[in-house]
């Protein structure tokens, strides 16, 4: 099997941002509760379960970019996402990176236009790196 790269990672989280728009905010409680779909959030706590909130609406940005990729992960349909340690054996040590990256910013509350620059930022710091 072929593992995802960073680039390949990067494009991906690219077109998962503008399925909802640079402005789109998922954590709007800022809580850092990332669910990579919507069953995943339906279910996690049903008592909770707010049908007007974002996580309502979409997977996390992480989630959405996982799909886009055809990433397997459905050991995580159950819970809230707090680890991408379950796909390191379908990505390449850098596109996992770049992803946690963005998954932080969407965690803590920033829009998805941000997080995905901060997987861009960390791209670009990966690439300077390796020419240095």
């Amino acid at each position: 099997m072929n593992l995802i790269d960073k680039d390949t990672a990067l494009e991906a989280l690219k077109r998962a941002m503008e399925t909802q728009g640079r402005d789109f905010a998922y954590n709007q409680d800022e809580r850092g509760m990332c669910f990579y779909s919507v069953a995943a959030y339906r279910s996690y706590r049903p008592h909770e379960y707010d049908p007007n909130s974002p996580k309502a609406k979409t997977g996390c940005l992480i989630g959405v970019t996982l799909d886009l990729l055809g990433v397997e992960y459905n050991k995580f349909e159950d819970r809230s996402v707090t680890s991408l340690d379950g796909i390191k054996e379908q990505v390449t040590s850098a596109a996992l990176e770049v992803l946690r990256y963005a998954q932080i910013e969407q965690d803590a509350g920033k829009t998805w236009g941000y997080a995905y620059d901060a997987g861009v930022r960390y791209a670009a710091a990966i690439d300077a790196e390796a020419q240095a």
